[in-house]
C-alpha cells in the first residue's frame, strides 16, 4: 500500500476532488450501479428486534398518555374524554413540589454539563496535535 492508500501501483496518483468526475459522469461513461428502489434480500427480519424494542419502550408511554384523558377511575374502562385528571394534578401540592424539584435539577445539570463540555472541548482543541 502506498502513502496515499490507493494501491501498490507507484504510477497511480491521488484523486483531486476538484477535478474528479461526478457520479453522473461515471454513470454515463458506462459504470454500472445498483438499480434504485431495490432492497437487498434477506435482511428484513433484522428489523424485527428493532421494532420490538421501540414497541417495548414507547407503547407504555402512549398508553399512559391516552388513558390520562379517560374520565373513568378504572384504567381499563373508557368512560369518555376528560381533562379532570390534569385539573386534579395541578391542584396537588406534592406533585407541584416534585415538578419544581425536577426542574431545578434539570436546569442545574444542563448548565453544569454545558460549561464542563465546553471547557473540555476547548482543552482538547488547544492541547492536541490536530489543532
Amino acid at each position: 500500500m502506498t502513502e496515499h492508500g490507493i494501491g501498490t501501483d507507484p504510477t497511480m496518483k491521488p484523486i483531486d476532488p476538484a477535478t474528479a468526475p461526478t457520479t453522473t459522469v461515471l454513470r454515463t461513461m458506462g459504470e454500472r450501479s445498483a438499480p434504485r428502489g431495490r432492497r437487498r434480500r434477506g435482511v428484513g427480519w433484522l428489523h424485527v428486534p428493532l421494532w420490538l424494542g421501540y414497541l417495548f419502550l414507547y407503547l407504555p408511554i402512549v398508553v399512559v398518555v391516552v388513558m390520562s384523558f379517560n374520565a373513568s377511575k378504572n384504567l381499563f374502562v373508557w368512560r369518555g374524554f376528560s381533562l379532570d385528571w390534569y385539573a386534579s394534578l395541578f391542584h396537588n401540592r406534592a406533585m407541584l413540589e416534585g415538578l419544581g424539584n425536577t426542574l431545578i435539577v434539570a436546569i442545574s445539570v444542563t448548565v453544569i454539563s454545558t460549561v464542563l463540555g465546553t471547557l473540555l472541548a476547548v482543552g482538547i482543541h488547544r492541547y492536541t496535535k490536530g489543532a
